[in-house]
């Protein structure tokens, strides 16, 4: 698999630094210059960079696209993910993510706190902020 610049038409920026994934004898272009999409569920590699303190900082990241989704609304809807991967580069130089260390308790305690804090844990490490911010307040305000 090979990355292969995204074209959407003459002009179009909407893909710049975005790239789809083919073999060797994918049809890669329409006869118009287009990029055309295979008919299997394809990835699309989007390539960032930005100025962190004084130096180029450099990120990418792929993604899957469902089979028998176009090119346009692909690049559209990855068009948000570009603009995280951005800040996050401004933000803290890497795209690296940070990895949660938990405490660890004693699973054989049945006191409701303890339990609630191991829950907690559990949530922090695949969910959404928002769930485990929620999940604390309950604990605390009610």
């Amino acid at each position: 698999m090979k990355p292969y610049k995204i074209r959407l038409s003459s002009g179009d920026l909407r893909a710049q630094g975005m790239y789809i994934l083919l073999g060797d004898g994918e049809e890669k272009y329409t006869k118009l210059g287009i990029t055309s999409p295979p008919n299997r569920i394809y990835k699309i590699e989007i390539a960032v960079e930005v100025i962190f303190n004084g130096r180029r900082c450099r990120g990418k990241r792929s993604f899957n696209i469902p089979k028998g989704t176009s090119i346009i609304k692909a690049v559209e809807s990855l068009i948000i993910k570009k603009a995280e991967m951005i800040k996050t580069l401004k933000d803290r130089g890497s795209l690296k993510i940070e990895k949660i260390l938990i405490d660890k308790t004693d699973s054989n305690s049945r006191i409701l706190n303890d339990l609630f804090d191991i829950w907690i844990a559990k949530k922090k490490i695949n969910k959404k902020p928002n769930t485990v911010r929620v999940g604390l307040i309950k604990k605390n305000g009610v």
